[in-house]
């Protein structure tokens, strides 16, 4: 199912439409029934939210309206790739933009189906705990198809990775108990 990309921002992003469809394809087509659009803006507006919310908010999600529209999602590009800022900064966040968009599309799409589509219906604070699981499950697969060679040769050592710093983390703990019981 394509998604319509619409740019209404004043930042520049390269080939904006072919990474929001390669977002998209890391999720399951039925999790996209009923969500149409993604619009990219400078900065999100809307009346019904507190000014102070929507100066750092990434991506808004936007339900269906009975008779007015479909459900679709903002995406703030101020918000990713902030203005200003010195040289290195800049760059380091030119080169995260990519992930950023992707997980922003990821996080409109879990909210759709999380609300609309999902037979649990999730509302209030679990929500937030199931979305970061959702872009989390899928942004891992998204990873995956944009890696190169270099990651495909250190895949095999990831599990070896994961138990190390298993163990590393456990020891951590292990030593501020025995600090904070002193």
């Amino acid at each position: 199912m394509a998604i319509k990309v619409e740019y209404q921002s004043s930042i520049e992003v390269k080939d904006l439409e072919a990474q929001v469809q390669a977002a998209i394809e890391c999720v399951p087509i039925e999790h996209l029934r009923g969500f149409s659009r993604i619009r990219f803006v400078d900065r999100i507006e809307d009346s019904r939210l507190p000014q102070e919310l929507l100066k750092g908010l990434p991506a808004l999600y936007r339900p269906k309206q009975p008779g007015l529209s479909s459900a679709f999602g903002d995406v703030a590009l101020m918000v990713l790739q902030p203005q200003g800022l010195n040289w290195f900064k800049r760059l380091a966040a030119k080169a995260q933009l990519k992930a950023l968009i992707a997980q922003s599309v990821m996080s409109l799409v879990a909210q759709h189906y999380l609300v609309t589509v999902s037979s649990k219906k999730k509302k209030g604070p679990e929500i937030e705990r199931a979305v970061r699981e959702y872009v989390e499950r899928y942004f891992k697969v998204w990873r995956e198809r944009q890696s190169g060679w270099r990651a495909r040769l250190f895949r095999p050592l990831v599990p070896y990775l994961e138990k190390w710093q298993k163990s590393a983390r456990k020891y951590q703990l292990e030593q501020a108990r025995k600090k904070a019981g002193k």
